[in-house]
């Protein structure tokens, strides 16, 4: 889990699980296979799973870690713009949204 939080540079992507093969020889090519490594799965059930090897560390809905990441943000906007939008959008963070119904991993990426 250290390594998700932590001030080197790098990047999490998202990618769809038929992708994976493909991006994962990209980052080869690139030489960025050892800084590389799988972190975890969007779930049919619109969970976050996160996993070292075969364990898991972390199990949470997209939706409280998307609320929690954006909730800031809507007391920003709530205060510079008009408070009601700013809560519509934060509320439709909550909505079944297609875009977040994909088989996908998470990989992060060390530069």
């Amino acid at each position: 889990m250290a390594a998700l939080f932590n001030e080197e540079l790098g990047a999490v992507i998202q990618i769809k699980t038929a992708d994976a093969t493909e991006v994962a020889q990209r980052l080869h090519d690139a030489g960025l296979a050892k800084y590389s490594h799988r972190l975890g799965t969007i779930t049919a059930d619109d969970r976050i799973t996160v996993r070292r090897g075969e364990r898991g560390l972390l199990s949470v809905s997209r939706v409280e870690l998307q609320q929690a990441w954006s909730e800031t943000t809507r007391e920003m906007q709530a205060m510079r713009d008009n408070p009601e939008c700013a809560q519509e959008e934060f509320e439709r963070i909550a909505e079944d949204d297609p875009a977040y119904r994909c088989s996908s991993v998470l990989i992060r990426v060390r530069i």
